[in-house]
């Protein structure tokens, strides 16, 4: 029964494995008021004074993400990444998904190939394989906002534009989030059962 299930999750997430978390890199702690976001600008600026070496960084494309009539195609990705992260002083690898689960697959291979950090561009969905990826591993993830919802990247403030999200990729903060675990599934922002899923399955299809 869905009472049974919910028990089920309440109880595996109690006996949570306390390293069972994955780095992320935010924006900086606080209020939006009290607190700098990296910028284009100063992020340039610290490239070019040396102040921080050159930062390898993979993007996982998740080419369906979001809506169409919205949605960059992956040469337009390819080009606008590079060019922007070539800026920040950062050295791009694009990689792109092919299928469900590829994903995971790609952020494991990107930290094993020396990323230092491992972007999802795409929705909560992409967010969820990536870091499932590199929970118990070395990998640092950001995220490229690029889906319908974009719930895990609004929470945490990463900005909405994807230049702005690639400068907090490059130089902003990392610090540990927790990841959940439903039926040897991570995630790290919401799952569901139910009709809930069910929506969200029919709508990964799509």
């Amino acid at each position: 029964t869905p009472v049974s299930v919910l028990v089920r999750m309440l109880l595996r997430w109690a006996g949570s494995d306390a390293s069972r978390r994955v780095a992320i890199r935010p924006p900086p702690r606080g209020s939006p008021e009290d607190r700098h976001l990296p910028t284009i600008s100063d992020t340039i600026g610290r490239a070019d004074r040396g102040g921080h070496r050159h930062v390898k960084v993979a993007i996982v494309l998740n080419g369906r993400a979001g809506a169409a009539r919205r949605r960059m195609t992956p040469s337009q990705v390819d080009v606008f990444a590079r060019e922007t992260l070539a800026r920040l002083g950062a050295d791009p690898l694009i990689l792109l998904t092919e299928g469900p689960g590829h994903a995971r697959d790609l952020a494991r291979q990107a930290v094993d190939d020396g990323a230092d950090v491992v972007c999802a561009w795409g929705g909560d969905g992409t967010v969820n394989e990536v870091a499932s990826g590199l929970v118990y591993g070395r990998g640092v993830m950001a995220v490229v906002p690029a889906g319908s919802g974009n719930g895990f990247a609004r929470d945490l403030g990463i900005p909405l534009d994807k230049e702005g999200a690639l400068a907090v990729a490059v130089a902003g903060a990392t610090r540990m989030v927790d990841v959940g675990e439903v039926n040897g599934r991570l995630f790290v922002n919401t799952a569901g059962f139910g009709l809930d899923a069910s929506v969200a399955h029919a709508f990964a299809l799509r």
